[in-house]
């Protein structure tokens, strides 16, 4: 079985990237598979969406999604995805929506990257230090450039 690279994909940097650091490799507003004019989203990113005026106190399901029926007041769409795990099996498609960051996961930066997740089963919320394995499967989030 041949197996992708995921986040080395997603930052468009070489494949040795996913079990190896190239932490020298990472730009601020770091572009990756992102189209021209945008870049690929920040935990710096997710933290403005979560502080918009929650004038309804809906905390994580004023954000869009599926998974917990959420209501877009944030005008922030998460929509579930699942991931791919490392062994190429696709999880969890409509129960959890993965992303990653560009940055790498001081845990161990050889394998792990930083990444968010949000569970309709456990209800679980995106945390600054959350990482996962560099070769699982997560979407990609864009932001448009200013």
């Amino acid at each position: 079985m041949s197996v992708k690279w995921f986040l080395a994909e997603m930052m468009q940097l070489p494949n040795r990237c996913n079990t190896e650091s190239c932490t020298d490799l990472i730009q601020e507003k770091h572009r990756g598979i992102c189209p021209e004019g945008w870049r690929l989203f920040t935990w710096d990113d997710y933290v403005i969406i979560r502080q918009y005026e929650d004038k309804y106190d809906e905390g994580i399901s004023g954000l869009r999604s599926q998974c917990f029926n959420g209501t877009n007041t944030s005008g922030f769409s998460l929509v579930s995805a699942g991931y791919r795990s490392e062994n190429g099996i696709f999880e969890q498609l409509n129960q959890t929506i993965s992303w990653y960051y560009p940055n790498e996961d001081e845990y161990n930066v050889s394998l792990y990257a930083h990444a968010n997740y949000v569970s309709g089963v456990t209800n679980h919320g995106p945390a600054k230090d959350d990482g996962d394995l560099k070769t699982n499967g997560f979407s990609v989030r864009c932001v448009k450039l200013e």
